[in-house]
């Protein structure tokens, strides 16, 4: 059986997880200072993985009733249709590298090969063929429309072209002393911000004549909003890195973080929060989150690995980021966080404002991934309907406890829900099995039957269903998530030989066929499903084998396995393992272990590579025959 490791069950050790968050946004830089828990972050919905063209990596979304999404791939532009996702593609004469959309226009940048000059390439989104070419300089890169003046900005190896669009159609080339590497648009001084060398040049709207402001180090990205005046940008030298703000009108430069962390990509939602993406190289990533006219920081989201470009919806304060390792984070103005899957390697993301969906190109997979902002998943254990993640609890006698979460690692008053319950040998937890849009519970029965319970969203119970026969032959039963990628909870269940069963859910309280998808697994005891743990968006797998050590399975999204990770020892000295969700609220998966003294630990995910370090949060709990 092929294994993996997680983190170590030191049970006097705590951390504590600290999450900051704003009344309101405006008052975002004088809340900096404050430590405050935060609710959870409302997730949004995987809606389709749609195929499109070789190694896609960048995206423009048609907006002002454009219903159409272009996206660069190695193998020309493919256009996908919003409502029926139906994709074509069309040749540019090259590969595309870059693409932007304005006003029924898709302007691409494409290279013609190596030391060759490259070309611009006008899209119609009316007829979806080429409209026009234009010639640009060798190894042409990023394209950027000025909004207020509808210019073109195109980088290449030795400058930028001024496409301004007319009748007729007039280019200028500013040329630079190094190659650009980031370009960005200014909403409050409509100026075009390049970064290049050690500088930040600025291309005026009316003249497109060049001000070169010197920063003394190599500068890697730029970034403007609407707020403040600033545009920003990030630097990285031998010795450090860091963001500074550069004032629109006067050009001065200020300091607003410097880290020995390495920098990646900058993005303003377009209101008063500036993100800024971090690598920590073995242990993850991060994004930090500066509010942008206090220059403060006021968050840091924890994120699986290094970052791809990041989008978000303007004015809205919602930031998708993609995770070259896997899934998107999606960040909210509660600086809360939830990961959707994806496809393979996603590395850019885009937004259509007017129908609030994400698009985010998958590279690895050649899928573009579509997420819908506006349907809040299901909270997996959220029993009584208030969104926030919720323990049962079966005590000695057969009764059933219901304890609240307070979406803050902490507990509401318990309540019971039911009685009787010690006539089954099996209880777990799966999440919405019927899709009913509320949570359920499966249990065994001393016969084998297996039982459907299904939530009222109120704290108690529809009428049972029967929905299994001959389970007394598992040996284990957990509750899988979406471990086929489906949309819908599934089970795994380890029979008496070691052989690891998938029974996918049908999304409407039935089962799909079964699949083998491990062998070996008599060694293990315990078994649970905790979610997306790891921070990729698919659901994973953690099992303690005899000695107490302790393994991450991680799902790869498609009812299958990542290589394991050893990820603890010492074990043994818990009784009971629980993956009920999301109990501490910020946004990551948890798993609460009891120890032989009844003491209850909350080990809060960090939806990355760190394993958390536990907190108490309960204790007396030995007399509980069931957590769950």
């Amino acid at each position: 059986m092929r294994s993996v490791a997680l983190g170590t069950a030191v049970s006097g050790a705590r951390k504590k997880y600290r999450r900051i968050t704003t009344a309101a946004l405006a008052v975002a830089g004088a809340l900096a200072a404050s430590l405050l828990l935060s609710p959870p972050a409302v997730a949004d919905v995987l809606v389709a993985d749609i195929p499109v063209g070789t190694a896609p990596h960048a995206l423009a979304v048609g907006q002002f009733g454009d219903d159409k999404v272009y996206v660069a791939t190695d193998s020309g532009v493919s256009i996908i249709e919003k409502g029926t996702h139906k994709v074509t593609t069309v040749d540019v004469g090259g590969v595309p590298q870059d693409l932007a959309e304005h006003h029924g226009r898709i302007y691409v940048s494409v290279s013609a090969g190596a030391g060759q000059p490259g070309t611009v390439v006008l899209i119609s989104a009316l007829t979806g063929q080429v409209a026009r070419t234009y010639p640009i300089g060798v190894d042409p890169r990023q394209v950027v429309v000025n909004e207020t003046t509808g210019s073109i900005y195109v980088s290449f190896k030795t400058g930028v072209m001024v496409l301004q669009v007319g009748l007729p159609d007039e280019t200028v080339t500013v040329t630079l002393p190094e190659t650009p590497k980031d370009m960005a648009y200014s909403p409050r001084d409509y100026n075009l911000y390049v970064a290049h060398g050690n500088s930040v040049t600025v291309i005026d709207k009316n003249t497109n004549a060049p001000t070169t402001i010197d920063l003394g180090v190599p500068v890697e990205r730029v970034a403007a909003g609407h707020v403040g005046g600033n545009v920003f940008a990030t630097t990285a030298s031998q010795s450090n890195s860091s963001v500074v703000a550069i004032d629109g009108f006067t050009h001065a430069v200020s300091t607003v973080v410097e880290t020995f962390r390495k920098l990646g990509d900058i993005f303003t939602d377009g209101n008063s929060l500036l993100n800024v993406a971090v690598s920590d190289g073995a242990n993850g990533g991060s994004v930090m989150v500066f509010d942008v006219e206090s220059k403060t920081k006021v968050a840091e989201v924890r994120t699986n690995g290094e970052s791809g470009n990041m989008a978000g919806l303007r004015g809205q304060n919602k930031v998708f980021v993609p995770n070259l390792a896997g899934g998107v984070t999606i960040i909210d103005y509660y600086f809360a966080t939830s990961t959707v899957r994806t496809g393979i390697n996603p590395v850019a993301a885009a937004v259509d404002m007017d129908n609030r969906k994400a698009y985010i190109a998958n590279k690895g997979s050649n899928t573009v991934t579509i997420i819908d902002a506006n349907i809040p998943a299901p909270v997996k254990n959220d029993f009584n309907g208030d969104r926030k993640t919720d323990v049962l609890a079966r005590d000695a006698g057969g009764l059933l406890w219901l304890y609240p979460g307070n979406g803050a690692g902490g507990w509401l008053p318990k309540v019971q829900v039911g009685s009787g319950w010690n006539v089954m040998t099996a209880l777990i937890a799966p999440g919405d099995f019927n899709g009913d849009g509320t949570s359920d519970v499966l249990a065994r029965d001393g016969a084998g039957a297996l039982w459907l319970y299904p939530g009222d969203g109120a704290g108690g119970w529809l009428p049972r269903k029967q929905v299994g026969a001959g389970w007394s032959v598992m040996t284990a039963i957990a509750a899988a998530g979406d471990f086929n990628g489906d949309g819908k909870v599934d089970v795994l269940a380890r029979d008496g030989s070691g052989l690891l069963w998938l029974y996918p859910g049908n999304g409407s309280g039935g089962w799909l066929s079964r699949v083998q998808v491990g062998s070996g697994w008599t060694g293990m005891s315990a078994i649970m499903g905790v979610g997306d743990f790891n921070g990729d968006g698919t659901a994973d797998v953690v099992s303690r084998d005899g000695a107490g050590t302790l393994w991450l399975y991680p799902g790869n999204g498609f009812g299958g396995w990542l290589a394991p990770r050893k990820t603890g020892s010492g074990w043994n000295v818990m009784n009971t393992l629980v993956g009920p969700g999301d109990f501490s609220g910020d946004g990551k998966a948890d798993i609460l272990a009891r120890d032989s003294a009844g003491v209850l630990w909350l080990y809060s995910g960090s939806g990355g590579p760190a394993w958390p370090i536990p907190t108490k949060i309960g204790q007396g709990w030995e007399g509980m025959t069931v957590i769950l």
